[in-house]
């Protein structure tokens, strides 16, 4: 009982650990990024940005007292260490350590040519390469939580049986790294799993033959569980909802919307486990009475995703940009012309056309490719 109590301890401590390693990282993202935009960007001092330096300043001094508070507890304790740091959140660690060395190592490599070609002052040069370590570093503790997660998975899952796909998968790559998706994932609630499976040994195609493991029961469920045809596609803002025992599957995070999370996480952290759980009540009653039989995906569906990616890559590329342009620039004329350039907006609507054609064209020989020997039944089935 007494090693339960501390495993729920620990599992609070780590949670809030977390949180504050994500706060000290929006605070240095807004703070720094704002220093660095009013001493080398702007002519004049600017009221937005002398705000957003104090915000983070602030941010970042109560994240790291907070975080203080809480070495402070884990030290004092040695049983809470003794969970907290067991062999596979060590080994996580180190990984996480490993990568972050690489990813500093890559950063000033990046410096390098960017100091050469441009005119940039050695004062410059060192905030910004001060600024981009601290992020990286506070990045790749926030991974950290990412890998653990990974690591979890693959400890229930059956590797003969499954090929198991997770972020180092280059089909993954797309909806990591693409900006348009961002869209998807933070209005529209549409989610990737950090871990899926694939059936070897089922005839089907890519997409019918995917399965997606519960880390809290160990259930498999068919990936076709949250997919249009069943209207649980969408509003899995907080990640997949398991059916079967009501906990929530990890997803994988855009890039995009990573930032964006990431800078306005001060803002709406506090008041994420209460929409949490109002989300979860709601999720119940969603996958209830879900049909067991499996769907067969239409052939449409694969331009209907093409149009949908070429619509809002279109808004995202075209009004989006021009806004943040508009905020740096000043624009000639009226903000009618500016927005509506006829012959801009022609070139633009065709060349998103022609990319939201060949994205569903790769969705179709990716999702779309059959597999060979004989389907089985799986879902439901413990891993």
């Amino acid at each position: 009982m007494e090693m339960e109590d501390k495993h729920a301890i620990a599992e609070r401590l780590e949670n809030r650990r977390v949180t504050l390693y994500r706060l000290c990282l929006s605070g240095i993202a807004l703070g720094g990024g704002a220093r660095l935009l009013q001493a080398y960007a702007f002519a004049s001092a600017s009221l937005v940005l002398t705000v957003l330096q104090v915000l983070g300043a602030v941010i970042l001094l109560a994240s790291l007292l907070q975080l203080w508070s809480v070495y402070r507890t884990i030290r004092k304790d040695r049983g809470l260490q003794e969970v907290l740091n067991d062999e596979l959140a060590v080994q996580t660690q180190l990984k996480s350590r490993q990568a972050g060395f690489f990813v500093l190592l890559a950063l000033q490599l990046l410096l390098l040519p960017i100091a050469y070609f441009y005119p940039l002052n050695s004062q410059l040069v060192l905030e910004l390469g001060l600024f981009l370590g601290v992020v990286a570093v506070l990045g790749m503790r926030v991974v950290q939580e990412e890998l653990l997660v990974i690591a979890r998975f693959r400890m229930t899952l059956d590797e003969d049986r499954f090929e198991v796909w997770n972020w180092r998968k280059p089909s993954f790559f797309p909806y990591i790294i693409n900006p348009g998706l961002a869209v998807n994932e933070l209005l529209l609630g549409q989610r990737v799993p950090k871990v899926m499976l694939i059936d070897k040994q089922s005839p089907r195609p890519l997409a019918e033959r995917s399965y997606v493991p519960c880390p809290s029961c160990g259930t498999i469920h068919k990936g076709n569980v949250w997919s249009a045809q069943h209207k649980t596609a969408f509003k899995n803002w907080y990640g997949l909802y398991c059916p079967h025992c009501g906990e929530t599957i990890p997803c994988l995070r855009n890039i995009t919307s990573w930032l964006i999370l990431m800078l306005t996480y001060p803002f709406w952290f506090w008041k994420k486990e209460t929409r949490e759980a109002k989300w979860l009540e709601k999720q119940k009653q969603r996958f209830q009475n879900l049909p067991d039989e499996p769907v067969e995906l239409d052939k449409s569906v694969w331009w209907k995703m093409g149009v949908r990616f070429g619509l809002v890559m279109f808004v995202l590329m075209t009004f989006v940009l021009k806004t943040i342009t508009l905020l740096f620039d000043e624009v000639e004329g009226d903000l009618w012309s500016y927005y509506f350039d006829l012959e801009f907006l022609l070139v633009s609507a065709i060349g998103w056309a022609v990319g939201g054609a060949l994205f569903g064209l790769i969705m179709w020989l990716i999702l779309g490719k059959k597999g060979t020997g004989v389907a089985k039944e799986t879902e439901g089935q413990a891993s």
